[in-house]
């Protein structure tokens, strides 16, 4: 599986910075990333905040942490 290249909380930043862009593709287009990829991310961190995301990741190595 490839591997990204922004992290999760890089791609929660984008998402909550076109919020307040005019134009979403404009957005991608200076990020360098697709409207699909932006829609994929939306869908998997849209109502993620960078504090849940921590929150998230502690919860998912305690589960997995025998």
């Amino acid at each position: 599986m490839k591997t990204s290249r922004f992290s999760e909380s890089q791609i929660i930043t984008i998402l909550k910075q076109v919020e307040v862009c005019i134009k979403v593709r404009d957005h991608c287009q200076e990020n360098g990333i697709s409207d699909t990829t932006y829609n994929n991310w939306k869908t998997k961190y849209g109502r993620l905040e960078a504090s849940d995301l921590k929150r998230l990741k502690n919860t998912w190595s305690m589960t997995l942490s025998p």
